[in-house]
């Protein structure tokens, strides 16, 4: 104890030696296996990355399967844009001129424009001439009626007052010629009259009115020529009466009411000077009426085909008149170019629809018909090309708009449109439905035409429909093979480069490469 107590620092400090010494151990041991841990950790981190250096994250697969969808989708569209290039030069053939080359004659397409053969031949006389011969050939396919002129009315109220004369006449004489009842005792009876008698009663009825004295005649005679020696009575009654019957007359000699001032001639006439632009405009013209004709008289058809014969005309045709036709002679729109909508302030209208009555299906409010012409002109200039679409032309196609107007019964909208979406690629941009004004006989508005028209029972309503077609530009501006370094003989450059250096200055992005090529060459 003694020893213990006399040493008692010494063995305190050995204690807390050993203890110190025992708990270092206890630390780099620990420390020792922490590291061993990290190292380890860092070891197989190491060996994931060398891995990923060696073998794709995605599983090779799903990469597959994707580049075949977008692959097939890429071929899909191409296949798409070719079919469109097609279609398009299977649907607008160019016009051909002919003309005479040293007592041969020669036949050319009009694009793409041949300068030798323009200058040479005086091609733009014959251009026009097989402009306007074109042009009639598709209002031919309408089988289109027209309002009566003032000769054919006046001939019809002649013949009418004619007719009902002669029969009072008739009349007259019969109730003479009959015996008359016996006299009473009061009352002598009266003594039949003479054949003399009567010629001279039936003059004397013949003759009175204002407008006796004159011969009938049937050339050139004037409508008044033609009521002479007519009572009034029965001249009134015959201009109404006969006013009515030449105009379902007219109605029942075609399908729908048509004709040259219906649709937008570029050319007032044949001259022998124009622009490679008006030129252009003159085919696209031709393409764009052509389809909206064809629409018009497909639309028709599937109506009148299931009718009798003497019933397939104007009074049964879902559309009656064909009022207006105009094509856009701008040929691009800025991309910047904006505008009124042509929905804007126009009643009936909302979202550049029709309001409609849902329970009766007819326009709700409808403006009536004043001056028609000035309030599409109205239409036309606060028009937004953009409108719905807002495509612009472009490296793939060229946009046209057009606008035309029509009389018809407005069930048959639906198929119209129908119609005129199965031809090509078009795109009904805007309607305007409007009433059409009084068609009593004796109507006059419109310049005094309106009321020369017939369209039989139905309802009818003035459609306006705002439109835009599309050409593919791999068609109407050529095709360029790259390795040949030449245009396509199937698909070689139609549009002017004139028409191009227009287009470059609005919308310089529409230009393609090839393009380029014709403007710089």
């Amino acid at each position: 104890m003694k020893f213990l107590k006399e040493n008692s620092f010494l063995l305190m400090l050995v204690g807390i030696v050993v203890l110190l010494g025992g708990v270092m151990m206890v630390v780099r041991f620990s420390a020792a296996d922490a590291a061993e841990e990290r190292v380890e950790r860092r070891t197989k981190l190491s060996g994931s990355l060398k891995a990923l250096t060696k073998a794709p994250v995605v599983n090779q697969a799903v990469l597959d399967n994707e580049l075949q969808r977008v692959t097939k989708s890429q071929a899909a569209a191409q296949d798409a844009i070719d079919q469109s290039v097609a279609f398009n030069r299977g649907s607008y053939r160019t016009m051909e001129l002919t003309y005479t080359d040293q007592g041969q004659q020669r036949t050319i397409p009009a694009f793409p424009i041949q300068r030798r053969e323009y200058r040479d031949f005086r091609l733009v006389y014959t251009f026009m001439l097989q402009y306007e011969k074109e042009l009639s050939e598709i209002l031919n396919r309408l089988n289109a009626t027209r309002i009566p002129t003032q000769e054919e009315i006046a001939e019809e109220q002649g013949r009418l007052a004619r007719k009902m004369a002669a029969k009072k006449a008739a009349e007259e004489r019969k109730s003479f010629s009959v015996a008359p009842p016996k006299a009473t005792s009061t009352r002598r009876p009266s003594r039949r009259r003479s054949s003399v008698d009567l010629k001279a009663m039936e003059m004397e009825m013949l003759g009175k009115g204002p407008m006796a004295g004159m011969q009938f005649n049937k050339g050139g005679a004037s409508r008044s020529n033609r009521m002479e020696g007519i009572p009034s009575e029965i001249a009134a009654e015959a201009e109404l009466r006969g006013l009515e019957s030449i105009r379902v007359k007219r109605a029942r000699l075609g399908r729908v009411y048509a004709d040259m001032g219906s649709l937008d001639p570029v050319f007032a006439g044949p001259s022998g000077k124009a622009s490679d632009s008006e030129l252009w405009q003159a085919q696209l013209n031709l393409w764009v009426t052509s389809e909206v004709v064809d629409a018009i008289r497909r639309t028709n058809d599937r109506v009148l085909s299931k009718l009798p014969e003497d019933s397939q005309s104007v009074i049964n045709a879902p559309v009656k008149r064909l009022v207006s036709l105009q094509v856009d002679r701008e040929y691009c729109v800025d991309a910047g170019a904006t505008g009124a909508s042509k929905t804007s302030g126009m009643p009936g209208k909302m979202g550049g629809m029709p309001m409609m009555d849902m329970k009766m299906g007819m326009p709700m409010d409808l403006p009536q018909t004043g001056d028609r012409r000035s309030q599409r002109a109205a239409r036309s200039a606060s028009s937004s090309k953009k409108a719905l679409s807002q495509r612009i032309c472009t490296q793939d196609y060229d946009v046209i708009h057009y606008d035309f107007t029509v009389i018809m019964p407005l069930r048959y909208l639906p198929d119209l449109q129908l119609s005129l979406l199965s031809g090509n690629n078009h795109t009904v941009l805007d309607v305007n439905i409007q009433a059409v004004s009084s068609q009593q006989p004796g109507s006059r508005g419109m310049g005094g035409q309106e009321g020369l028209y017939y369209y039989g029972t139905d309802p009818v309503v003035e459609v306006a429909l705002g439109c835009e077609v599309l050409f593919m530009t791999n068609w109407e501006r050529g095709d360029f093979d790259d390795q040949e370094q030449k245009w396509s003989e199937e698909f070689p450059p139609l549009v002017p480069v004139e028409v191009l250096r227009n287009l470059k200055q609005v919308l310089p992005g529409a230009i393609r490469p090839e393009d380029e090529k014709r403007l710089v060459g």
